[in-house]
């Protein structure tokens, strides 16, 4: 999850999409079937956003916990 200004998140679906169709291009889609065709792309989609916005702008992580009440 991420909180961003609009200008950031633009940048980032612009560059995202330019990627993924790069992608789209060395693997394709005729060869994907089932699970892996629905899943590959919004997998790479996943483990780019991290290094995007690592390279891209200035963070700040914050850990998260949770709690379960029984």
């Amino acid at each position: 999850m991420f909180i961003s200004k609009k200008n950031i998140i633009n940048e980032w679906f612009k560059d995202l999409f330019e990627w993924l169709f790069k992608c789209e291009k060395v693997f394709g889609l005729s060869d994907l079937k089932g699970y892996d065709q629905e899943r590959l792309y919004a997998y790479l989609a996943e483990r780019y956003l991290s290094f995007w916005f690592r390279k891209h702008t200035k963070f700040l992580e914050w850990h998260w916990s949770f709690y379960e009440r029984k």
